[in-house]
């Protein structure tokens, strides 16, 4: 789970509405090469200003620090669709046209089209299937654990 800090702004019923805590993680973590900090906010920050959330029974105030999740596996499957689904249609297409016969100029044309409709394609498909998901969800109210500066203390060599 990638997790990261959030301030409740105001409570709404069940829901409360969350602003992105300051990023006080090590340089590691704003690199995306720690914990997990700074690759959660780089991905989040703009979606989260103004985010209303359920708050999972935890009775949050404003003022208060909670920890936020979304499962690692998500960006992975947004991924393959933005960047994997354009290169699979030009290389399906292209083999399709190069074993049915063709010529290298329509061969490429096929190829180009495919990339073209894989690149349409790959973000309506995460629209429709994947931007659900990517929405951060309360965990758990902030400890004294998880307001410490970094949690990572592995050093590179």
């Amino acid at each position: 789970m990638i997790e990261n800090l959030a301030i409740v702004v105001e409570r709404q019923g069940r829901q409360v509405r969350l602003a992105a805590a300051s990023q006080t993680g090590c340089a590691r973590c704003d690199a995306g090469e720690g914990c997990g900090g700074g690759v959660f906010g780089k991905l989040i920050r703009r979606r989260l200003e103004g985010l209303l959330l359920d708050d999972q029974g935890l009775e949050l105030q404003a003022g208060q620090h909670v920890v936020l999740g979304i499962e690692p596996g998500v960006f992975v499957k947004a991924t393959a669709l933005i960047y994997l689904l354009p290169l699979l249609g030009l290389f399906v297409l292209a083999a399709l046209l190069a074993g049915a016969g063709a010529n290298d100029a329509w061969i490429a044309v096929a190829g180009v089209s495919g990339l073209v409709c894989g690149a349409w394609l790959g973000p309506r498909l995460r629209q429709l299937y994947i931007d659900n998901q990517l929405a951060p969800r309360v965990l758990r109210r902030a400890g004294a654990a998880d307001l410490t500066v970094c949690a990572t203390t592995t050093a590179r060599v």
